[in-house]
């Protein structure tokens, strides 16, 4: 990890493994939200929602808080969609809790759903209320602010959250983070 003034490299591996490792651009600020996220992970029961524009950066914000490994905590990431179900998330933290009581090491297991604006109406609320059941499991959920707005008429439980804003990108670490881009062959772009 190298640092700089306002900004912090951080190498994350691409989705695809048999393409090197790229770089995502994390600011001082959104460091600072990432140590919020962890805080309120440790410390709160309720829901998080991860909020900001389309673009800004959430995914990931959140990657890189699945990076930061725990003996305590295990991740189970689920991408938004309109055919998700509440027993599809429910089989998946099935086996992330079998897995982590297995290792016998987890204390808590963190369901982040990305894209939670494509959840069928009702489905927040659903997975706010299962997690309030499990003291062991926490929920974050990424969205925008227009589909929060959505989602508060659909999900009242939405209404309960904590929100972490994502902050934007100022002019200087947008034009860092393109110059760092523009050193980069072709191909990766």
């Amino acid at each position: 990890m190298v640092e700089d003034d306002d900004v912090l490299w951080i190498k994350q591996p691409r989705r695809d493994p048999a393409n090197e490792a790229v770089h995502s651009l994390i600011t001082k600020e959104r460091m600072q939200k990432l140590d919020l996220l962890i805080h309120l992970l440790s410390n709160l029961t309720q829901a998080l929602v991860v909020c900001g524009p389309k673009g800004i950066g959430k995914t990931t914000l959140l990657n890189v808080l699945q990076e930061r490994k725990t003996e305590s905590r295990r991740y189970c990431l689920m991408q938004g969609n309109a055919d998700l179900s509440f027993e599809v998330v429910y089989e998946q933290l099935a086996k992330a809790r079998l897995v982590s009581s297995a290792a016998g090491q987890y204390k808590q297991i963190v369901l982040i759903v990305d894209n939670a604006g494509e959840l069928v109406p009702g489905l927040i609320t659903a997975i706010i209320q299962y997690a309030a059941a499990n003291p062991v499991l926490r929920v974050i959920f990424a969205l925008t602010h227009d589909e929060l707005q959505v989602k508060r008429g659909s999900d009242r439980a939405v209404d309960d959250c904590h929100i972490v804003e994502i902050p934007p990108l100022s002019e200087r670490q947008c034009g860092d983070f393109l110059q760092h881009l523009s050193t980069k062959p072709a191909l990766n772009l």
